[in-house]
């Protein structure tokens, strides 16, 4: 295989990702506890990831749903929101400075999530272009978004590699053409890199 480009996935492959801190500090302002938000934003982080919802929309959706208080601004909310994302994957970013292929991102992910990595992670600086979620209307691992991206990037699935940290994602990945490794860790990653002479 002769690869054209790599596809990178964001959460837990470039970034450390805490949903339970981000739930744990809602949980604290809402009368639902740590469970019972957990199950009312699982529609609205979806439609949210799915672009279906802006940033200000989610916030007033999910202020409602969970019983925020009142007065729990915007900015507030979004610092609450914004402990789902922790730091750099130990090794990763370092591999991805080594790569000499076209580089690009592809996740699922929502705009205050997304934003909140690109001021962590030198994003813009080392992918030609970051296919997200909410911006393509699609989420992995449906074959739609691979597409998608395949086709904005102009490449062609065969000589793509797609790296993800979910069985599905990776599944998804593979089913619409593309190699595809599952990511476990910087290490796995660089002998897998090896292996097909890309590193």
């Amino acid at each position: 295989m002769v690869v054209a480009a790599v596809f990178f996935d964001l959460g837990d492959v470039l970034i450390r990702t805490r949903e339970r801190a981000a739930m744990r500090a809602l949980a604290a302002r809402s009368p639902y506890g740590e469970g019972g938000v957990r199950l009312k934003l699982r529609e609205l982080k979806r439609s949210y990831e799915l672009g279906e919802l802006g940033s200000r929309e989610f916030f007033g959706d999910a202020a409602a749903t969970l019983a925020l208080p009142p007065e729990l601004s915007f900015e507030d909310f979004r610092a609450m929101w914004n402990r789902w994302i922790g730091l750099p994957v130990p090794g990763t970013l370092a591999i991805v400075e080594q790569l000499k292929f076209p580089l690009y991102l592809l996740s699922n992910t929502n705009e205050m999530h997304h934003q909140q990595c690109r001021s962590l992670l030198p994003l813009d600086r080392l992918f030609r272009r970051q296919f997200v979620s909410y911006r393509l209307g699609t989420a992995k691992p449906e074959l739609d978004i691979y597409a998608k991206a395949l086709r904005l990037a102009n490449k062609r699935a065969e000589d793509c590699l797609f790296i993800d940290d979910l069985r599905r994602n990776v599944a998804g990945a593979r089913a619409a053409g593309m190699d595809a490794v599952r990511f476990r860790s910087a290490g796995q990653l660089s002998g897998e890199l090896r292996k097909r002479g890309i590193l």
